[in-house]
């Protein structure tokens, strides 16, 4: 029996092991992505103020807003995207007036 309990114990010391290790690789992860989303969020120009209002003054991100910064992040893209369809649409537009 002793045996059987050392093979178990030095299975679930592995186990432990490898849970810590996967847990290091997330939490390393989650930090690389953070900062990403943050990095993003500035670059596309996102509202500091739209932020203030929905979580507070000056809170960092983190992994309990991650997903309010993403928000912002989309809205801005979508912001973007609909800056890009008018100036297409306008472009398109003088061009047809201008071959007539």
């Amino acid at each position: 029996m002793a045996i059987a309990s050392q093979a178990e114990h030095a299975q679930m010391k592995d186990e432990a092991s490898k849970t810590s290790n996967r847990l290091t690789e997330v939490t390393s992860l989650l930090n690389d992505l953070q900062t990403l989303i943050f990095d993003t969020f500035q670059r596309l120009g996102c509202s500091q103020k739209a932020l203030e209002d929905l979580l507070g003054l000056n809170v960092p991100i983190n992994t309990n807003n991650m997903i309010v910064y993403l928000g912002q992040i989309e809205q801005r893209a979508n912001e973007l995207l609909n800056i890009l369809h008018y100036v297409n649409l306008k472009v398109s537009v003088a061009r047809l007036f201008s071959s007539t």
